[in-house]
């Protein structure tokens, strides 16, 4: 368990998915005239955060 956390403290993990449901309530907030760009957005941003969590697990298994 003091493993998990940890790693949640290491890699900003907590803070990329909060980033990504703010950024994702902003876009809902701004209506659907931005639906494409919404999807391509959130896309993304998914990708990012996938990105960023393997990253943070590999420099976890590093260590």
């Amino acid at each position: 368990m003091d493993d998990l956390t940890n790693f949640l403290k290491r890699s900003d993990v907590l803070s990329i998915l909060g980033i990504i449901l703010i950024l994702a309530s902003i876009l809902d907030f701004t209506g659907i005239s931005i639906f494409f760009i919404k999807i391509r957005l959130s896309y993304g941003l998914f990708l990012l955060a996938i990105f960023h969590i393997l990253k943070g697990i590999t420099q976890f298994f590093e260590e």
